[in-house]
């Protein structure tokens, strides 16, 4: 059959074979494989979509037990060996079982500066009004006397 294909026909002309298709859309079943390719296009599309809304949601978790974990003071767990230095507590205001400047809060303020391996003295500043009216033993005495 191969052999009718290049044989002359009466008029002199030669038959020359059918071209193969140009192009896929005259070959049958073509449509099948567009929708195919599409399709598999669509669900490479989606995962990387996944993908990404998938490492968005990590980054910004992260981000949040982050900042999470700092204001809640767990960042400050780790410290660094204290150097040589002078505790100060600071008493502001009336000492009272229902103020800022409660016992308890200044016992254990105290105990921890006493604790401190880093504190070669302690100092304790007051600002209240009963030492106010306290007068510094300096000032009572006098000079050359």
């Amino acid at each position: 059959m191969s052999d009718d294909a290049n044989t002359p026909d009466p008029a002199g002309h030669s038959r020359a074979a059918p071209a193969a298709p140009a192009d896929s859309a005259s070959t049958p079943g073509w449509e099948r494989g567009v929708l195919e390719k599409l399709a598999f296009a669509a669900l490479e599309e989606q995962r990387a979509a996944r993908r990404w809304r998938t490492i968005n949601r990590l980054t910004w978790l992260a981000l949040f037990l982050l900042a999470i974990w700092f204001v809640s003071g767990l960042g400050d767990s780790v410290k660094a060996p204290a150097l040589r230095h002078t505790a100060l507590v600071e008493i502001k205001g009336e000492i009272a079982s229902d103020a800022d400047a409660s016992a308890d809060r200044v016992v254990s303020s105290i105990r921890a500066a006493f604790e401190d391996h880093g504190a070669q003295a302690v100092v304790l500043q007051t600002n209240s009004p009963v030492a106010a009216r306290c007068r510094p033993a300096s000032s009572t005495t006098r000079s050359g006397v």
